[in-house]
């Protein structure tokens, strides 16, 4: 074996301070992870900046746009992200969450990418 590629995936919950509640799929990102999503819109992935990527659908249901901040609370933290870039992913076409759920809610779920330092993070 010549390298292994660590990944972190997480579900977070997002504030958006909204009546609803809205859950994130968070992951970290590496280079085999842009061979499957497409950066729609804003910044191409960059593991020195601290923002977060995150679906394009989710952003245009929520009234979000691009630098808007939001608060992700992981594990009881508190953690502000930048929205850095819209992005959609190919093996995320049909994003539902879970097996509960039979069709896509991407107004109440969705999934982001983070470089692997900002899950780090104190606040």
């Amino acid at each position: 074996m010549e390298r292994v590629d660590v990944k972190t995936k997480l579900l977070a919950k997002v504030d958006l301070k909204n009546d609803s509640e809205k859950y994130l799929t968070l992951e970290s990102f590496d280079e085999s992870a842009k061979k499957v999503i497409a950066v729609d819109k804003g910044k191409n992935f960059d593991n020195d900046s601290e923002g977060i990527w995150l679906d394009r659908n989710f952003v245009e249901k929520n009234h979000l746009k691009l630098d808007d901040d939001v608060t992700l609370v992981i594990a009881n933290q508190t953690i502000h992200f930048p929205i850095k870039g819209l992005v959609e992913s190919a093996d995320k076409i049909y994003f539902t969450r879970s097996i509960e759920y039979l069709a896509p809610n991407s107004k109440n779920y969705a999934y982001g990418y983070v470089p692997e330092e900002s899950l780090s993070q104190d606040d």
